[in-house]
């Protein structure tokens, strides 16, 4: 952000007093690095369409230059106009974008053949990307010189932007334009649906007519305990060493329940360890990482055990409400 804020505090707050002390800085830090091919001005940022990003972009692209005019600069747009139902405004800025020697795209990779025929200069960057639209941003770099490339956003969630990312179903093949966010091909991601009762799925994989590996998918009952796997039960007595402890929400088969969301589960651990941290992998989930206790998602949650710097006996137990308990034993030697 510049000088309008994304956040209620964030950098915004301090941009007109810092920004010139921040690029001298940043410049200078990191000059000499030979990883460093761009330096970016900025990512979607709010004032872009009206003057004062003129203006802002015009000091911030000519500040970088005055410590470093052997690369360019960049900045990343996005019409989220479109985005909202609303007129575009993309071909609005362009005297904005001829300040960049390079004018990133944030999503916008149809875009760059008919930009291409109004601003022939203009060289293109890939600035963020869908992780499965690779192929189509992947081609477009190798069919058109004027495109030098593409960043793909995260695949998975991040705390920084949890629900980008959240790996959804969805036709794309029939949209003109693609949602936001992830989501898979629905004609090459098998989707089954059981209106059949209890049932095995299972998918086998076959190489020359011989088969090479299967999983079995099983319709699952009710919660009904706890399994505790650990990725080691025999670890070294040295605080840099670790146990990693998954708990699974299983069913009175032994089945992971896939979808028992939201169970908490406290860990206990005595003997010569600790939790280090607990975790789910739920992008939603804003709780500690420090606690002994984590909510389930989508059956599972993982606790870090910590061993003491002497050899000794672990004892880690993990418990829930309405739940049988599991225990396992780590020895530390």
């Amino acid at each position: 952000m510049w000088e309008t804020p994304k956040r209620e505090k964030d950098y915004h707050m301090y941009f007109k007093e810092w920004w010139q002390k921040d690029v001298e800085s940043w410049v200078k830090r990191d000059r000499n690095h030979p990883s460093v091919i761009l330096w970016s001005i900025g990512n979607e940022i709010r004032e872009t369409f009206d003057t004062a990003g003129l203006r802002i972009a015009r000091n911030l692209a000519g500040e970088i230059r005055r410590y470093d005019n052997t690369r360019g600069v960049t900045e990343a747009f996005n019409d989220f106009a479109v985005r909202r139902g609303q007129p575009s405004r993309w071909d609005s800025i362009p005297e904005h974008m001829a300040l960049l020697d390079v004018v990133g795209y944030n999503y916008m990779y149809r875009r760059y053949e008919e930009d291409h025929l109004k601003y022939p200069d203009r060289i293109m960057i890939g600035s963020e990307t869908n992780p499965p639209l690779a192929l189509e941003n992947y081609q477009m770099v190798v069919k058109h010189p004027y495109v030098i490339g593409y960043f793909v956003w995260t695949a998975t969630d991040n705390i920084g932007e949890a629900g980008v990312g959240m790996p959804q179903l969805r036709d794309i093949a029939a949209a003109d334009q693609p949602p936001f966010g992830g989501f898979f091909r629905s004609d090459t991601w098998p989707v089954f649906t059981n209106y059949q009762g209890d049932i095995d799925l299972i998918a086998r994989s076959y190489d020359n007519g011989e088969e090479t590996a299967s999983q079995t998918l099983k319709t699952t009952g009710e919660p009904a305990a706890i399994k505790l796997i650990a990725d080691r039960t025999r670890i070294r007595a040295d605080r840099n060493d670790l146990s990693y402890v998954m708990a699974e929400i299983v069913d009175r088969n032994g089945n992971i329940v896939p979808d028992a969301d939201n169970i908490i589960v406290n860990f206990e651990v005595t003997g010569h360890g600790k939790v280090a941290g607990a975790g789910s992998g739920d992008p939603r989930d804003m709780s500690s990482f420090q606690q002994p206790m984590k909510k389930s998602y989508q059956g599972r949650c993982l606790a870090i055990i910590h061993p003491e710097t002497k050899p000794g006996k672990i004892n880690v137990r993990a418990t829930a409400e309405g739940l049988k308990e599991a225990s396992l034993l780590i020895t530390a030697e």
